[in-house]
């Protein structure tokens, strides 16, 4: 059964160093490395950050700055001391382009503008989320 993923494109922005250590739990030893990319387009894109655990060879050796890549990630949560984090761990990232093309960040970009949000009560069905 293939495992069921959520898929992000995006420029790559920002590649992590290496971490790596021992878990104190196990002594099993972990690396991670987080890698950033921004989607060229839509109304709300955003950069996002992924986490990589056990990479094959660090990342910088495999992708460069404005690479266009796709990758497969999963949503984590957890909990500690009464506090939630969450993180998006990759489990595959494969490129789609070299960092010569250019891609336009810019298409979506919009005015602001001066609307006041909606008030307590006020329907409104044209939010985002």
């Amino acid at each position: 059964m293939e495992k069921e993923s959520l898929i992000l494109s995006g420029a790559v922005i920002a590649i992590g160093k290496m971490q790596s250590g021992v878990s104190k739990k196990t002594g099993n030893p972990w690396s991670s490395q987080e890698i950033v990319i921004k989607p060229p387009t839509g109304k709300y894109a955003k950069p996002a950050a992924f986490r990589v655990y056990k990479p094959e060879k660090d990342l910088t050796e495999e992708y460069n700055l404005k690479d266009f890549i796709e990758v497969k990630f999963e949503v984590a949560s957890r909990e500690y001391k009464e506090k939630w984090y969450t993180n998006l761990d990759a489990w595959a990232i494969k490129k789609l382009s070299d960092s010569k093309e250019e891609i336009n960040f810019d298409s979506d970009k919009q005015e602001p503008t001066n609307n006041p949000p909606p008030t307590a009560g006020e329907d409104n069905d044209s939010l985002p989320f």
